[in-house]
């Protein structure tokens, strides 16, 4: 949804008449910037679609060099768009036909877009009237910005709410990383060490493996199941540990 709203957003401010004062200076702009090294990415999503349509309006940018994908916007690990990013300087500029070619998630579009902000990489998306070494790229990426803060933000609320919810609702609801072993594993381990069994012995009871075992029991200011003389006569994970 937020990824429509931006894509509504440029599409109405692209055709404003401040925009259209600006269209010459977009010009001059993206020919000056030929000096580095242009790139043109294209993307459909499946294998019987065809690339034709963007490859046309890429070579008529006079891109140096167009890297081409075929598969689905939704993943953002994309082995050309990888290529893309590994392949870019400062100076150079990425073209693309629309937004959409780069992803179809906000979160990753916005992610690429100061990506190459970052990098010092001029975008330009010939659909949508972006280029962001302009007046107007500056202005939409304050947008992304603003939109990327809301989305973090309303994540962040969510998650808080859905605690609250289960603090109240649900009485076994433990915040934090779930235990690993139970306590009754973690009683039985200990008892089978103070009986002299062999950490492989003890694996093979409880499936807690050797390493894990190393750890806990000789390094206790690391999480585990350490049951050193610091530890006896107190509660550890839930569990009471003889003095003894």
């Amino acid at each position: 949804m937020i990824f429509c709203i931006i894509t509504c957003y440029i599409n109405y401010v692209s055709i404003t008449p401040f925009y259209d004062t600006m269209k010459p200076e977009l010009k001059y702009e993206r020919k000056k910037s030929m000096s580095g090294y242009i790139y043109g990415y294209a993307r459909v999503s499946t294998r019987s679609q065809e690339l034709n349509r963007q490859l046309d309006l890429l070579n008529e940018q006079n891109c140096n060099e167009i890297l081409t994908e075929k598969m689905t916007g939704t993943k953002a690990d994309r082995p050309q768009l990888n290529r893309l990013k590994d392949k870019i300087r400062p100076g150079d500029t990425v073209i693309v036909e629309s937004f959409s070619r780069l992803g179809r998630s906000t979160k990753d579009l916005i992610d690429l877009v100061t990506y190459f902000e970052e990098h010092q990489v001029k975008l330009v998306s010939l659909k949508e009237n972006f280029d962001t070494s302009t007046p107007h790229g500056r202005l939409m990426m304050t947008v992304f910005q603003a939109f990327s803060q809301f989305e973090r933000d309303l994540i962040v609320n969510r998650t808080q709410e859905g605690k609250s919810y289960a603090k109240i609702h649900d009485p076994n609801f433990k915040e934090g990383r779930p235990q690993k072993f139970t306590e009754e594993q973690i009683q039985f381990a200990y008892e089978l060490k103070q009986q002299g069994m062999t950490y492989k012995m003890i694996e093979r009871k409880t499936g807690i493996s050797i390493a894990t075992q190393n750890v806990a029991y000789n390094q206790p200011t690391q999480p585990g199941f350490y049951f050193g003389p610091e530890l006896r006569g107190t509660i550890f994970r839930g569990c009471k540990i003889p003095k003894k």
